[in-house]
């Protein structure tokens, strides 16, 4: 009967068929719901009918390691093989301790030397020269850790050359000096925006309109924007990290890495545990160092080690460097001089003495971006983690993802069926959801703490195990600043390509350390490192002051504990007169705290260079992170400091400008997008951002499952007659 009614019903099939269409294109219509930026996809873009290849990119690395000090020049090229003018955009990661000084573009034989200038003068010129048709480059900063290279008017097969330079201080940690190379980033997690956003940019607008006299509103409605513009900046950042991902049909990133290696004593061993290498030497005390391919695809961290051969004794190494600067007396310059010291501790055996009393909280990430590769290496590290836990220690383990689960109630005693718990929790854990970090950090700073019966005075100690995914890095820097109390924060950075910068952050003002784990092969041995120093922090407390007692402009600040294996790195600015540096601190020997203190002799070094700008960089990086000084307090610091050492900061960027114009005045150019690379071993499918397009493509599904069920439950449900004139109404 339902056949024959189905019949007598083609009235109602116009209106079956717009359900039907709505239903197929709800998800794609809701999934655009979570960004004002359209997603590009492929390697050719269509604008106002023209099809236009991307700017293709190569580019190649050179390091010049000298003792302490690494020197690095990053050459890019980008390369037009369409016929239309184009302006490029490449986003890339750079370590987080690099501080960028240089930049040169080269156009065919000619060069143009970049110039720092405050960020937003930098930019104005850029937009102005790209308008006017004239070749620029503009090297902006994101993040301490992700820059931005920008290249107006390419034009047909044109090439442009940009020549960035930077400088670092070697990692030493656990006899084994270290550096790396970021080439990949992990697509950002950006937190939900607050509803209210919009309508709190609009009051403040008209706050500012109408004026006030009552200073403690205006600093209020002051720090309500700051506020608003790091929510936005963290948005746009997160959509920009998914955005240029690659697609299948775009070219690969490929890069090219050579290291000459100098140092002072002979190398025992020299190994990357991320790239096969090729190593040769060159004279006493330098080798070369390349990648056994010629280029490699950009998809995860480039990382070299080397020891030296160790001593049973402390050594120190100290570097000065003389630098001179104008006077404000138009006088003859000055002379400054910067020291870097370093002193390392004595390759001592750890022993089971030395072990302290401690509650261990482990927090581990399994949210989207931890999906693949990274999730197992979390879990191997976690694992690991419980079994090295001593019978007198206590812990409890925090998942997260969009919330947060226990493990346990409050932290438990180590004993096997607590270890066996455990680790059936963790084996269990799966990677999804967005990364709220926040939730997390609160859970584990201000959660249940527990003390010993018999030691009220136990060290806390947190263990975040994340790549940290995340774009609102100052928000949830100032968040542990205010909640980390007594407690110790250690973070393990996971994956290919993790936020090295936030975890390094963190772990400074935790006053802990972090410990990267690119491979599962290196599980076992980073985190018997890690626990070895969990178990016996060597030196905290630490000062410097001249021989007569008077201050040391000393970076950065403040000096974080000392573990095991770990070294004391310090750069400062040497007054006239001073040549007696005094430190001090409390030593821990068999559990006990003991005082220390070492004199070391300042003279002059010949040869060292680039102290002054690490100095620089590290005062920069120690001053984002004092919750003392307000944000106009901060720019105006970090902009000098950016403008007198020729540093891209937050506040200063890099500009190249050329004189004459090159594209035709009635020619139009097109911004295009450089495509970078998905870490390696990561298999996110959609980027988990605060966004939420996992949900509205759910909803979306759900709509179009609901008009599929109509349309086959139709015939029936005319049977009805109200349902048959409701449809009839909805139809008119």
């Amino acid at each position: 009967m339902c056949q024959s009614k189905l019949k007598n019903n083609f009235h109602i099939l116009p209106l079956k068929i717009v359900l039907l269409v709505c239903g197929f294109i709800s998800p794609y219509i809701f999934a655009g719901e979570q960004s004002d930026i359209a997603p590009l996809t492929g390697l050719v873009y269509e604008t106002d009918g023209a099809k236009i290849s991307a700017p293709l990119l190569s580019s190649s690395v050179k390091m010049d390691v000298n003792g302490l000090i690494n020197r690095v020049a990053i050459t890019q090229v980008f390369e037009n093989e369409s016929g239309h003018w184009i302006n490029a955009d490449y986003i890339f990661p750079l370590p987080e301790n690099a501080a960028l000084d240089h930049l040169t573009m080269t156009i065919g034989k000619r060069l143009i030397v970049g110039e720092i200038k405050e960020k937003m003068i930098a930019t104005r010129a850029f937009e102005k020269a790209k308008i006017e048709g004239k070749k620029a480059s503009l090297i902006a900063h994101k993040r301490n850790d992700i820059f931005t290279t920008q290249v107006a008017n390419i034009g047909p097969g044109e090439m442009i050359s940009i020549k960035i330079e930077y400088q670092q201080r070697i990692q030493y940690k656990a006899g084994l000096f270290s550096l790396y190379f970021p080439m990949a980033i992990t697509p950002r997690y950006a937190p939900p925006m607050p509803q209210l956003g919009r309508v709190a940019r609009q009051d403040y607008l008209a706050h500012l309109l109408m004026g006030s006299d009552d200073s403690a509103e205006n600093l209020l409605w002051s720090e309500r924007w700051d506020s608003w513009l790091l929510d936005d900046e963290s948005r746009q950042l997160a959509e920009q990290t998914i955005q240029t991902i690659k697609k299948g049909a775009d070219p690969s990133l490929l890069l090219k890495i050579k290291i000459v290696l100098n140092t002072p004593l002979e190398t025992a061993q020299i190994v990357s545990p991320s790239h096969v290498i090729n190593i040769h030497k060159l004279h006493a005390g330098a080798q070369l160092i390349s990648l056994q391919k010629d280029a490699v695809i950009a998809n995860r961290d480039f990382v070299l080690n080397w020891q030296l051969l160790q001593s049973d004794k402390a050594e120190s190494a100290l570097f000065v460097e003389c630098m001179s600067s104008e006077t404000s007396l138009g006088d003859k310059p000055a002379t400054d001089k910067y020291g870097l010291l370093m002193l390392m501790p004595p390759a001592a055996q750890y022993t089971e003495a030395a072990r302290i009393n401690k509650e261990v909280v482990f927090v581990i990430d399994v949210s989207g971006s931890m999906s693949g590769t990274s999730i197992r290496q979390a879990k191997s590290a976690l694992n690991f983690a419980v079994e090295q836990l001593a019978e007198n220690d206590r812990f409890n383990i925090i998942s997260f993802s969009d919330n947060s689960e226990f493990f346990a109630t409050n932290s438990l005693p180590v004993d096997n069926r607590s270890k066996a718990m455990a680790h059936t929790f963790i084996n269990q854990l799966q990677a999804s959801g967005g990364t709220n970090m926040a939730l997390a950090l609160t859970d584990s700073l201000l959660g249940q703490r527990n003390v010993y019966p018999d030691q009220k005075t136990a060290l806390r100690q947190v263990v975040f195990i994340t790549d940290a995914s995340i774009s609102n890095e100052q928000q949830l820097l100032t968040q542990i600043e205010s909640q980390k109390g007594d407690s110790r924060l250690f973070m393990v950075g996971i994956g290919s390509a993790p936020n090295h910068y936030f975890m390094k952050s963190s772990a400074k003002l935790g006053k802990g350390t972090y410990t990267r784990i690119g491979d599962l092969n290196q599980v076992d041995m980073k985190m018997s490192t890690l626990f070895a120093q969990l178990s016996a922090p060597v030196m905290r407390d630490i000062t410097l002051q001249w021989a007569d007692g008077s201050v040391v402009d000393y970076w950065p600040q403040p000096i974080t504990d000392l573990y095991q294996g770990d070294p004391l790195q310090v750069t400062f600015k040497i007054p006239e007169g001073k040549t007696s540096l005094h430190i001090g601190g409390v030593r821990f020997i068999q559990n006990r705290a003991t005082p220390w203190s070492e004199n070391f002799a300042v003279a002059e070094q010949q040869g060292a260079k680039g102290i002054a700008v690490l100095w620089a960089k590290e005062q920069i990086d120690s001053i984002n992170l004092n919750r003392q000084f307000s944000s106009i307090e901060k720019q105006q610091k970090i902009t000098a400091l950016g403008l007198k050492f020729h540093i891209v900061t937050e506040h200063t960027s890099l500009l190249a400008v050329e004189q004459n114009r090159s594209r035709p005045s009635l020619t139009n150019s097109f911004d295009k997008q450089v495509k970078t690379e998905l870490p390696q071993g990561n298999t996110m499918y959609l980027p988990q951002t605060g966004l939420a397009s996992e949900l509205y493509q759910q909803l979306g599904l759900l709509l179009l499952l609901l008009v599929s069920l109509l349309w086959l439950a139709e015939p029936c449900l005319c049977q009805n007659k109200r349902i048959k004139e409701g449809l009839t109404w909805f139809q008119q």
